[in-house]
């Protein structure tokens, strides 16, 4: 399924006419939809299908957990014909093994 860029640039304020830089998008992305996990907290399934993101972020004007709003600004950054390398990370507490390896994304 392919983004639908129109309504994602309308959910972070920008208008697809003026034909917004990737810097724009990425400033926007990240002051405009906020971080919030609660699904997760709730006991919801948490999907990372774009459709159910799109539906979650932009259609619903919710928020979304990292993975939710990586894969979507990458969703509009390909969109945008840039590649998009995803990486993860990990925050290490208390000494945590540097052999520990996050899970997949996706």
């Amino acid at each position: 399924m392919m983004l639908d860029m129109d309504a994602y640039l309308r959910r972070i304020g920008l208008d697809p006419a003026d034909e917004p830089t990737w810097q724009a998008v990425h400033r926007a992305h990240a002051t405009t939809i906020p971080f919030e996990n609660l699904d997760s907290h709730g006991g919801i399934p948490i999907s990372l299908e774009q459709a159910d993101l799109e539906r979650k972020l932009v259609a619903n004007r919710r928020g979304g957990y990292c993975f939710e709003h990586n894969l979507l600004l990458a969703s509009a950054l390909e969109h945008m014909s840039l590649g998009v390398e995803p990486m993860l990370a990990r925050v290490r507490v208390d000494g945590a093994s540097r052999q520990t390896r996050p899970g997949r994304m996706g």
